[in-house]
């Protein structure tokens, strides 16, 4: 029996207070104890019990009721109770059962079956803590996973709501910038050892960084998955505090690493959300905090950026513009225009340069520059490039039949991300 282990006895006789003591003193617990329901719920809320035992037969606060307070609290929902009762009341026990109870004892005890009780529910609560921190924590780096990182999120979430006034805290989104690279060119052993001392090397920051604030043993780094790492700055207070931490990362994280044999220079953007009881929900501001570091590494990288309500705004319009181009493409809504090329010393026609456009149905038509970059980002470009080109060599062909004698030339734009595909001229030779 771990001797870190603590029971909280709520019980309204002094007399059982100083008799499970005495019952318990083999087993190696520490032991609160508390003579009334409402002390009972503020010292489980200060010192978070393993186990509970609690009398039903109390004046004021029953131990029912307790057990209700106790199920609708964050932070003791999930502790087990044993319900200790002077009455043989079959209806009570079920009643006690149906509700959550772990178990019951009935005064007065016996001493070895209490302690075999307490000790049975400790060690069974002993082992979910374990599988849950198995399921919990990143094989690699030692880190708490996705899912931790998701839970702890939402019990601050649910804080902020209690505390509207007093309380708000910080999401930090981490990506670093070029470990793909790196881990294409050297190897999944490297990357991974670079994964570890990134890890490392953020909690060390984060302790430094905090060592003036009471809440820094409350602040999380997790990794997502991949490169990707989370912090959550606990009790910030507004974003210039939580700035100043991400500053301060990504001067240690532009350091260069050494793993394998190699120096790598990584660097990182990062996202930041404040976060208070208006944050709707956890998926919201995972997601803001999301939006916002994407924003960084889209404008470069080794920065980080400030969550605000546009950026979502922004993302939701760009999604739905990625839809429309979709829909574009399949209804066959894109023009194409010639603008002739003219010879400036004789004025003679040199050709024509194919400039695309989209005919909106609702919208009217559109210039190239507000729905390229979203094609080149999502992959439509490839579509859209090679029907850019299907279309201008049609009309040659409608010019030449028209003019016979004309051998009209027209050049036609070609988007970096075609030029990198592999197979390009065959497309074109195609066409």
């Amino acid at each position: 029996m771990s001797a870190s282990q603590t029971v909280l006895l709520i019980d309204d006789d002094e007399m059982i207070h100083r008799l499970v003591q005495a019952r318990l003193r083999r087993l190696s617990v520490e032991l609160h104890c508390a003579s009334d329901g409402p002390t009972g719920l503020e010292l489980a809320r200060e010192h978070p019990p393993d186990l509970v035992l609690l009398d039903i037969a109390m004046p004021g606060m029953d131990g029912f009721e307790v057990f209700n307070k106790l199920r609708h609290d964050p932070v003791t929902r999930d502790t087990p109770v044993i319900f200790l009762t002077g009455a043989d009341d079959r209806e009570e026990r079920v009643r006690g059962l149906e509700m959550g109870a772990m178990d019951y004892v009935t005064k007065p005890f016996d001493a070895a079956e209490l302690r075999a009780r307490v000790s049975t529910a400790l060690r069974t609560q002993a082992l979910v803590h374990a599988l849950e921190a198995q399921a919990w924590t990143d094989d690699l780096t030692g880190l708490p996973n996705r899912g931790a990182f998701h839970h702890a999120v939402h019990r601050c979430l649910e804080r902020a709501r209690r505390e509207p006034d007093d309380y708000r805290f910080a999401l930090l989104f981490i990506d670093l910038d070029r470990f793909k690279l790196v881990n294409d060119s050297l190897g999944h052993g490297v990357g991974d050892e670079l994964l570890i001392a990134t890890a490392n090397k953020l909690r060390r920051s984060i302790r430094e960084a905090r060592t003036d604030t009471p809440h820094r043993s409350r602040d999380i780094v997790a990794r997502l998955g991949g490169d990707e790492f989370a912090i959550l700055l606990d009790g910030v207070s507004g974003t210039e505090i939580a700035a100043a931490i991400a500053s301060r990362l990504e001067d240690e994280l532009a350091n260069p690493f050494v793993a394998g044999g190699y120096h790598a220079n990584l660097g990182a953007s990062f996202g930041i959300r404040l976060c208070d009881h208006t944050s709707e929900n956890t998926e919201q501001l995972l997601r803001d905090c999301d939006t916002a570091m994407y924003r960084a590494k889209t404008a470069g990288g080794s920065r980080h950026v400030i969550f605000d309500a546009l950026m979502h705004e922004e993302v939701v319009r760009r999604l739905s513009l990625e839809h429309e181009l979709c829909k574009a493409l399949e209804q066959e809504q894109f023009v194409l225009h010639y603008q002739p090329l003219i010879n400036l010393e004789d004025g003679g026609l040199l050709g024509f340069e194919s400039l695309i456009r989209w005919q909106h149905p609702e919208r009217g038509l559109i210039g190239p520059d507000s729905f390229i970059p979203v094609a080149e980002e999502n992959g439509l470009i490839y579509k859209l490039g090679q029907w850019v080109l299907w279309e201008a060599c049609q009309q040659i062909r409608r010019w030449e039949e028209l003019f016979p004698a004309a051998s009209p030339v027209v050049s036609v734009n070609i988007s970096k991300a075609q030029l990198q595909t592999s197979g390009f001229v065959e497309q074109i030779t195609r066409v």
